[in-house]
């Protein structure tokens, strides 16, 4: 037998091969900007030395000088690069392009082979972080997006993309489909430029629509400190809130896709106003007592920049949460009156002159917008829930509506009679609950323009839309398009003017610049209209009718080359296009205007 093997005890060191690591912290919901420079090795071969020096200062201008006003954190400094992180989107892109601006102020004096050139990518992902890093495979993401910028931009995921206002956080290109190394299918990107001017929405020689009306715009709602309210119950108060106000005939009423855009952005009042565009900002502060909110209502006036009028009442949740909704009716009685009193006392003075549902509806609508392929699937799935579960609320129907008429409209249906059965379907069972619902209205007389060439029965849905909502942007959108398509140009003009009046930072903004576009157009404005189609594009490159749009005034406007390389794109998202198909098609096939259209179009280089 052999012996046992001798006993060997370890040497107290080997006890400790590898150190205990502390638990994996949460994931947590971040936004990364990844920073790049451009040809660091080059560089470094040019003037290592130098190269190395003013990378150090400018990373230390940004850690001292950028970083703490945009509440950002310098999470680690590379040779020629940095990942930094955020709390939010807009002040991560304000951020990005302050260092843009710092890094040129710092080629000041060198050889332009010496300059320093940024390439940046803005990401929300979720993410494990500790004190030395960030993990996860969203970080990496970040990185590939910046490697896919060019010198001196900012690129941002489509995640990123949906915190951002157009026009407010920055001049916004839709990039479209873009493919990343190492990164499996294609990523939706945008380049984010900043704002070098501040933009209307209008061309500048473009006239607003008179109105004599005040312009209202009901700011997100706030809680005060210590407040406990339901999450959700304050957009819901600020929605139902601009319905009742948007129901009297004597306001314009901004929308609420437009002022919740504002959300969390730190503009005061007067800001406020002035970037919705409005004469009164009414502005709520919710406070909890028990079971019972308390909502302090306040009414500023942009021109004086004064507090005109102050209240408050109060409410149980329970009671909020009814269909009657009595706190939300006395405010708006409370707002109405003051602000006629308001009115009154002007003209004497002056010289003639369901939460979960709620919060789910609008995730459909935002997704919608997109146009994308996934995010379109996603918005059905949400809105087909919302329907079913909420069968007698019309906004689900109404949008549901909506999503079939956009496969319609984008060329996507398989089955096009059965889209347009789906659609008209889900209209029907809204207005059977709601006959007055202006949406639902408007989107009838779209459909019957769009779908029949009925003109007619289109004009009568259309100004029923108007008469039931006349605050319903896109009532007034519609109704400018049928306004082109039976040849009354200057009025579909002020119709476009006044719909986008209505929702100036509406997330459908690039839908309101092609009808805005079509308006121009008509009236002989082709300059204004190929600003306009060039605008909504840069939103969102994936709008079939807005290339259509695009390309006819392109040839108008003399840039035939332009005009075939537009037709050449357009061709290659819709392969089966044709002059012949597009007449056909035409709600105004009998007037001039479709075979001017045609002619621009042939001319392009599209097949008859």
């Amino acid at each position: 037998m052999r012996p046992d093997p001798p006993h060997f005890m370890p040497h107290p060191l080997a006890l400790q091969v590898e150190p205990a690591l502390d638990p994996l912290p949460a994931w947590e919901r971040s936004v990364i900007v990844f920073v790049d420079v451009v040809e660091s090795v080059r560089l470094m071969q040019l003037d290592e030395a130098g190269v190395i020096q003013r990378w150090r200062r400018f990373v230390a201008d940004v850690a001292a000088d950028i970083l703490p006003p945009s509440q950002g954190r310098l999470v680690k400094s590379l040779g020629d690069g940095m990942l930094l992180e955020f709390v939010g989107v807009p002040a991560a892109v304000s951020a990005a392009h302050a260092m843009q601006a710092c890094i040129q102020r710092g080629n000041s004096g060198h050889a332009p082979a010496l300059a320093l050139w940024l390439r940046m990518g803005v990401h929300v992902a979720q993410v494990i972080r500790d004190q030395l890093d960030l993990y996860g495979s969203g970080v990496n993401l970040g990185a590939r997006i910046a490697a896919a910028a060019r010198p001196g931009e900012v690129l941002v995921s489509a995640e990123a993309r949906a915190q951002l206002v157009p026009e407010l956080d920055g001049d916004i290109e839709d990039m479209g489909e873009c493919y990343l190394k190492h990164v499996e299918g294609t990523q939706r990107l945008f380049r984010v430029k900043p704002l070098l001017a501040r933009h209307a929405w209008r061309p500048e020689n473009s006239t607003p629509t008179p109105t004599l009306r005040p312009t209202i715009a009901v700011a997100p709602m706030r809680l005060a400190e210590g407040a406990t309210i339901p999450g959700g119950l304050a957009a819901a108060l600020a929605d139902n809130l601009v319905a009742a106000l948007a129901r009297a005939p004597q306001w314009v009423v901004t929308s609420r896709l437009s002022t919740a855009a504002l959300n969390g952005r730190p503009l005061d009042t007067t800001a406020m106003a002035r970037v919705l565009g409005v004469q009164y900002l009414v502005s709520c502060t919710l406070q909890s007592h028990g079971d019972a909110v308390e909502v302090r209502t306040d009414i500023f006036e942009a021109a004086t920049r004064q507090n005109v009028w102050q209240g408050a009442r109060r409410a149980t949740v329970a009671e909020l949460l009814t269909p009657e909704d009595t706190l939300t009716q006395g405010i708006t009685h409370d707002v109405s009156t003051a602000l006629l009193k308001r009115q009154i006392s002007l003209a004497h003075d002056t010289a003639l002159p369901t939460l979960a549902g709620y919060t789910l509806l609008l995730s459909a609508i935002a997704s919608l917008h997109s146009l994308g392929a996934q995010d379109m699937h996603r918005s059905r799935t949400m809105l087909e829930h919302l329907a079913e579960r909420h069968p007698r609320a019309p906004e689900a129907q109404v949008w549901l509506a909506k999503w079939h008429f956009l496969q319609i409209a984008q060329a996507t249906s398989a089955d096009r009679p059965d889209t347009v059965r789906r659609a008209r379907a889900q209209l029907d069972r809204a207005l059977a609950e709601a006959p007055g619902h202006a949406l639902a209205l408007a989107l009838s007389g779209h459909m019957a323009a769009y779908v029949d060439g009925d003109m007619a029965r289109a004009e009568s849905w259309l100004t029923q839309a108007v008469q039931a909502g006349p605050n319903e942007s896109l009532a007034s959108l519609f109704l400018a398009q049928l306004l082109v398509n039976t040849g009354r140009a200057p009025e579909a003009v002020l119709a476009v003017e006044h719909a986008t009046a209505l929702s100036p930072l509406d997330p459908l903004g690039y839908y309101y610049d092609v009808f805005a576009a079509s308006a121009y157009s008509a009236a002989g404005r082709h300059e204004e209209a190929l600003a306009m189609a060039q605008r909504s594009l840069r939103q969102n490159t994936l709008h079939l009718s807005t290339w259509v749009q695009l390309i006819i005034e392109q040839v108008l406007t003399g840039r035939l080359e332009e005009s075939r390389a537009s037709a050449s794109r357009y061709l290659v998202m819709r392969p089966a296009a044709s002059v012949r198909h597009y007449l056909e098609n035409h709600a105004a096939r009998a007037l001039p205007l479709a075979r001017r259209n045609a002619d621009a179009l042939l001319q392009a280089g599209l097949p008859w």
